[in-house]
């Protein structure tokens, strides 16, 4: 793009996350390199995305809306569908005050702000960035996408078909590697206890008890073992965190127990894992994974989403091995494994900083980004001809 381009930038949820993550680090590279520049907009509440945008110089601004609820939830919905309208004049409002020149729409349910920006007649770039609509209506959400976008991005080719538009036009666009990841490099450790750990969120999605039942067969045959947890426990989900603790207790595996909370660079931590390990039940396209590429530790991770596009992205030089979901016992199998083959573990961890550098890196991210844009831009001038 030859002239300076302002990008609104809308996500549903102002938790820092992996949507987040990807927002922010693609603004503020653009904003650098490109001369696009980016307004986040969030929904009105107490997360830490904000904080952490500001921090990166990405500028940011709150709207109201009512978020959409469960389908089972009957009245919630009926209040949705209610506020719709009000929802969309507020999207519409703050589009016309800033004059953006495309909106960049995260999620598929997220309907107010995709209405507003056609009824502004902005370019619309939607981004499927996620899988956690069910499969069964999915495909209603992806036929709306496919109607209402300029141009449609999805996180990972199994995103893409979860909603429906794989064989409609798309582009795959995995989230960029924090280039902080680039600057650590794993290495096999030779003594000590081995070190196993889980990066993310403590919410049912992650499989956290999946995790903790695989650390404990692990525990089994390897006495001295260290179990990492690196990620938040959401007050949203409480009720699940105490759940976990008690199987921890359970299986007796709180004296091997390792807990960092919310770790703004999680390089450091990769790097002083044997395996990072990934049970996730649902996913889009695992950023824990993309990041120990990036810094060469080896995983093992659940058949998730697109994980195994990820580890799998050159069939013959893994960077990882793919376990089925819901499964401790295979992931425990695939854990000790490698702990007991730290060649072959190398080896994997070389094939993913390889395949970080080339395919995920924020530059390769930012560029898929900057075409998108000027893609949509194109088209809806060439629909307004």
């Amino acid at each position: 793009m030859d002239a300076r381009v302002y990008v609104l930038n809308v996500l549903f949820d102002d938790r820092f996350g992996g949507s987040s993550k990807r927002v922010t680090q693609v603004a503020r590279y653009l904003s650098t390199h490109e001369d696009v520049h980016t307004l986040l907009c969030l929904p009105e509440g107490d997360g830490n995305t904000a904080e952490v945008a500001r921090e990166m110089g990405v500028p940011v601004t709150r709207i109201g809306f009512e978020r959409i609820p469960r389908p089972s939830d009957v009245r919630r919905v009926l209040r949705w569908i209610f506020r719709l309208p009000g929802d969309v004049r507020r999207f519409l409002a703050l589009y016309r005050r800033e004059r953006s020149d495309a909106v960049h729409v995260n999620g598929a349910f997220f309907l107010p702000p995709a209405i507003a920006a056609k009824l502004a007649r902005v370019p619309l770039v939607w981004h499927l960035n996620d899988t956690v609509i069910p499969k069964r209506v999915a495909p209603f959400f992806g036929t709306l996408v496919r109607l209402m976008a300029d141009r449609v991005l999805a996180t990972s080719e199994d995103v893409a078909r979860h909603y429906g538009v794989a064989d409609s036009p798309h582009d795959v666009m995995p989230p960029p590697v924090d280039p902080r990841c680039f600057e650590v490099v794993w290495t096999p450790r030779k003594d000590g206890p081995r070190r196993i750990g889980l990066v993310a969120n403590w919410n049912p999605l992650k499989g956290v008890e999946y995790f903790v039942r695989a650390a404990a067969l692990v525990r089994e045959r390897l006495e001295d073992i260290e179990v990492v947890f690196a990620g938040a426990r959401l007050g949203t989900h409480a009720e699940y965190a105490r759940e976990v603790d008690a199987l921890i207790d359970e299986l007796g595996l709180r004296p091997a127990v390792h807990e960092y909370g919310f770790v703004p660079s999680v390089a450091p931590v990769l790097a002083g894992l044997d395996v990072l390990v990934m049970t996730s039940t649902a996913e889009a396209s695992s950023m824990p994974v993309l990041e120990a590429m990036a810094v060469g530790a080896p995983s093992v991770a659940s058949d998730a989403g697109g994980v195994r596009e990820l580890l799998h992205a050159d069939p013959k030089n893994p960077a990882g091995v793919v376990v089925p979901i819901r499964d401790p016992e295979a992931t425990a199998t695939a854990v000790l494994d490698l702990l007991g083959r730290p060649e072959e573990a190398a080896r994997m961890g070389r094939n993913g900083r390889r395949l970080a550098g080339e395919r995920f890196s924020l530059e390769a991210c930012a560029g898929r980004h900057l075409e998108a844009y000027a893609g949509a831009a194109r088209r809806r001038a060439d629909a307004t001809r």
